[in-house]
């Protein structure tokens, strides 16, 4: 299951290299989570591609999964600014939230 999971990611990384270099973020259950509460932004999982443009695009991708927990995520400097980064260097970066 995590290796089709992985799959799909690649795919639509590929997929997504010819669009813009603005973060892109997607819920991960567009009608909501199974078994989920709340109703904030906060108790919506989601994903955010960072993909660079495709002069410098190298082909690979990375998941980031920045450090934290439900209460408070490191979405700054494990999450954005490494997806930044590894944009930089041309890898797509799945920042996971």
């Amino acid at each position: 299951m995590a290796v089709r999971f992985l799959l799909f990611l690649f795919t639509v990384t590929f997929a997504l290299s010819a669009y813009s270099q603005e973060p892109a973020r997607e819920p991960l259950w567009p009608n909501g989570a199974p078994g989920a509460l709340g109703e904030t932004e906060r108790d919506k999982p989601a994903i955010t591609w960072y993909v660079p443009t495709e002069d410098i695009h190298t082909g690979a991708a990375i998941v980031v999964c920045p450090g934290g927990g439900y209460g408070a995520l490191a979405m700054g400097h494990e999450g954005k600014d490494i997806g930044e980064w590894l944009t930089g260097l041309g890898i797509t970066a799945i920042v996971l939230e």
